[in-house]
């Protein structure tokens, strides 16, 4: 019985490592990134640097705010915008969560920096939201632009 088990434990092993990643998500995000080469990755990365954000705010555009900073970040300070949706990165892709998102409104995501927002913009935009773009420079970059006296 210690045989087959161990036995079993190595066929698993085996089996679920050989190839050490999921071939089948490897070509999803393959066809996902395809389009980012030399010049075009600005583009299909879908920046929003924080000066366009509040110049096309200011000109009566609508955006739809994805806040997905921590409950520790979001109690500091928040987005008051219509339109927003605060989520922390963990819970964005909850169903009751996806939900929330609009389908034909430019979903901008917000973090501190911005990594997290390309990582949740990225993975929004494979899951079939179009229109996600991501704040350059994140939270921190807005606030600085906004108040330069209070951020140093």
């Amino acid at each position: 019985m210690k045989l087959l088990v161990i036995s079993l434990s190595l066929v698993c092993s085996i089996v679920f490592t050989s190839n050490g990643y999921d071939k089948e998500l490897a070509k999803t995000f393959n066809t996902f990134f395809e389009s980012f080469t030399d010049k075009e990755v600005g583009k299909a990365l879908q920046k929003l640097c924080v000066k366009d954000f509040i110049k096309r705010n200011k000109l009566g555009e609508e955006f739809f705010i994805l806040d997905i900073r921590t409950v520790a970040e979001t109690k500091l300070i928040g987005v008051t915008l219509p339109n927003t949706l605060t989520a922390p990165m963990d819970k964005v892709f909850l169903e009751e969560n996806l939900k929330k998102l609009p389908t034909d409104k430019n979903i901008v995501v917000v973090c501190a920096k911005g990594s997290r927002a390309t990582a949740t913009a990225m993975a929004l935009r494979q899951i079939g939201f179009k229109k996600v773009y991501i704040l350059s420079g994140g939270f921190a970059k807005l606030a600085s632009t906004l108040c330069p006296t209070c951020v140093k």
